[in-house]
């Protein structure tokens, strides 16, 4: 996919497409599209405004743009990656290379291409890094503040929706816990992901390895399973993506190992004050490691080992380095006291 710019040649060319909100996700959209650079004053008459918010989404696209490449390969289609340093590492979905070993990056803007390789992948968390051979015309990407992406967040997604060359779409964060299937796809098998964003943002399939941004154009996730009418558009959130490329760049950490799982599902809870307190406990799997060693519905989670857990974003960082089979002391809270409870991690 190719971006371009306006006639004076300074700023890229965007479409933006506003999905009706009774109809977000393919299908018969009600769109309102206006070419930025050409038409970024013209009235929305979807919403009334215009030269404002033409100026706020014009100044994202410029904003990231220049870090969004496109990597082309034998038996894969063209998809979307990320740039994310200045020593030519690239951030893309794992499932979208598969095994592939002979990648080229070529710039969403700008001219030239480069032969790129294959640094390490975690399957688990649908994250690979590529490393460029040669430079290219490119900028680190902008990440955002990780405590700042939470639900309601206004973010716009960059890629190819409904055919749409160089488009970008608008919508908010609905969740920031999201579990799913993703289905066998390029030689890797089918695996069940969980803690990702997702958006009402059109996404289809010109998004993946994409980029989703704030309105400030910085990245707040990469984009890795197209919506449908029934499924929000999912993202890796920059939290997981950042933590994820710097152990994967370090080399420290095996992402091969089948992920850890709990066989529960969890909440944050809050105080009086709105103040995160713990993860309460929503569902417990029969015959699940979390149910053999008595945690039950209701509890509300404390800690993981020495790590405090006040949220989601702490709970998954308090589980991230466990692999099946390690035991690890699991700090509850119920009926008013604390009990320390040994669980068995296993196998997702």
């Amino acid at each position: 996919m190719e971006w371009g710019h306006d006639e004076a040649g300074n700023h890229p060319v965007a479409t933006t497409v506003r999905a009706d909100p009774d109809h977000r996700h393919g299908g018969d959209v009600g769109t309102v599209v206006r070419l930025y650079a050409q038409r970024s004053g013209a009235p929305d008459s979807a919403t009334g405004t215009g030269t404002q918010l033409g100026s706020d989404y014009h100044e994202v696209v410029n904003a990231a743009v220049p870090w969004l490449v496109t990597i082309t390969g034998d038996g894969v289609e063209p998809f979307y990656g990320i740039c994310y340093d200045s020593d030519g590492h690239i951030v893309v979905a794992a499932r979208l290379i598969g095994e592939a070993t002979e990648l080229t990056v070529t710039p969403a803007i700008g001219r030239g291409s480069a032969e790129a390789t294959v640094v390490a992948v975690d399957e688990r968390e649908n994250i690979a890094v590529l490393r460029t051979a040669a430079d290219i015309e490119t900028a680190p990407a902008m990440p955002a503040d990780p405590r700042t992406v939470t639900a309601g967040l206004p973010v716009l997604a960059m890629g190819n929706p409904i055919s749409g060359t160089g488009s970008i779409t608008d919508g908010i964060i609905a969740s920031v816990d999201y579990a799913t299937d993703l289905p066998s796809e390029n030689g890797l098998p089918a695996a069940r992901v969980s803690g990702l964003l997702a958006t009402t943002a059109l996404i289809d399939r010109g998004n993946l390895g994409g980029a989703l941004l704030n309105l400030s154009g910085q990245l707040v996730g990469m984009v890795v399973a197209a919506g449908d009418d029934s499924v929000l558009g999912l993202a890796v959130p920059v939290g997981t993506l950042t933590r994820v490329a710097d152990d994967l760049i370090g080399g420290g950490v095996d992402r091969t190992e089948p992920a850890a799982d709990f066989g529960m599902t969890v909440r944050t809870v809050v105080n009086r004050s709105l103040v995160p307190t713990g993860v309460r406990i929503e569902s417990v799997r029969r015959g699940g490691p979390a149910s053999d060693a008595g945690i039950e519905v209701g509890d509300v989670i404390v800690a993981i080992g020495e790590d405090p857990v006040s949220d989601i974003r702490s709970f998954r960082s308090a589980v991230a380095g466990l692999v099946p089979d390690d035991e690890v002391t699991v700090t509850v809270e119920r009926g008013g006291a604390e009990h320390s409870i040994t669980v068995t991690v296993g196998e997702l």
